[in-house]
């Protein structure tokens, strides 16, 4: 068992000024070496990713920013987690925002909350159920849910590739959000959406 030991917010804090001040050079000088050792291994990330481009989203768009930096620093496991969290925050909004009916009645504030109480494979199953998502999203959501579980469940034992399950799963998220919320493509690529996006309710299989 290896064991680690950082001493680098002890070494900046440091009470001598000039010590300070030469060890906050030592780890700045440190951090860039790191970057520019690992910069090859960045761009082959990116370019390796294949997502269809780059967009902006209100509601989880500091997740998906976040999950993209993951990535390309090669913090794989941090990226299937923070993917497992957008398909979640998908599915919340999808019961929150579109118009579910019960014995042809609106939603109440209550019904929506014990919905939102549900499982993720429970919610998934719901949206199917209603017709608000296809078969094809559902399928695409519960294969995030289950990757996601392979890392937060370890003992499950499942086989895992932290490198290709990050990677498959951006991309999978990604085929979702092109699914189901209106994306304004330019010369091939997404542009930058500075506004909530909308359900495109005519994307639902």
């Amino acid at each position: 068992m290896k064991v680690y030991f950082n001493f680098t917010k002890n070494s900046l804090n440091h009470l001598d000024k000039i010590i300070r001040h030469q060890l906050t050079k030592q780890i700045k000088t440190r951090l860039l070496d790191n970057y520019k050792n690992d910069l090859d291994n960045k761009i082959n990330r990116i370019k390796n990713l294949n997502l269809t481009g780059i967009f902006k989203i209100d509601k989880f768009g500091d997740e998906w920013d976040e999950c993209i930096k993951c990535y390309e620093e090669g913090r794989f496991i941090s990226t299937v987690a923070l993917c497992g969290i957008i398909a979640e925050k998908i599915t919340c909004d999808l019961i929150e925002e579109v118009d579910i009916r019960i014995d042809n009645n609106p939603m109440t504030v209550k019904q929506k909350e014990g919905f939102f109480r549900l499982s993720q494979a429970e919610k998934i199953e719901l949206l199917r159920d209603f017709n608000i998502i296809s078969h094809k999203v559902a399928g695409k959501l519960t294969e995030v849910k289950n990757k996601r579980n392979n890392y937060v469940h370890p003992q499950k034992k499942n086989s895992i590739n932290p490198e290709k399950d990050s990677k498959d799963m951006l991309n999978l998220l990604e085929d979702i959000l092109v699914k189901l919320y209106k994306l304004v493509p330019v010369s091939g690529q997404l542009t930058n959406i500075n506004q909530p996006l909308k359900l495109d309710r005519e994307k639902v299989e």
